[in-house]
């Protein structure tokens, strides 16, 4: 019975659990989100920012991936705000 190849195993869970481009001297980009009880869009946010330009697709130049983990970020600060203004809109009403 052949040994199963543990090695390929542990590199996919750590590409999943821990990916490079989310952990920097050390400290992991869950940690962070942990520490600061951050809200969905904002964890999302950050974690846009904090790997821009460090995942990319083949053939992508980094100033490329980088412009788009921005963009993303910009989104989810903007669907913040909203979600932040709409509910400060909601409760004028009803004060």
């Amino acid at each position: 019975m052949p040994t199963p190849d543990v090695s390929r195993e542990t590199s996919a869970t750590d590409e999943v659990e821990n990916p490079p481009y989310l952990t920097r001297g050390g400290v992991e980009f869950s940690d962070i989100c942990d520490a600061y009880d951050l809200e969905r869009n904002r964890a999302f946010a950050l974690k846009y920012v904090l790997r821009a330009g460090s995942k990319r697709k083949p053939n992508e130049s980094s100033e490329s991936a980088e412009l788009r983990d921005l963009k993303k970020a910009a989104w989810y600060i903007r669907r913040r705000i909203e979600r932040l203004e709409s509910k400060a809109g909601n409760s004028k009403g009803q004060g």
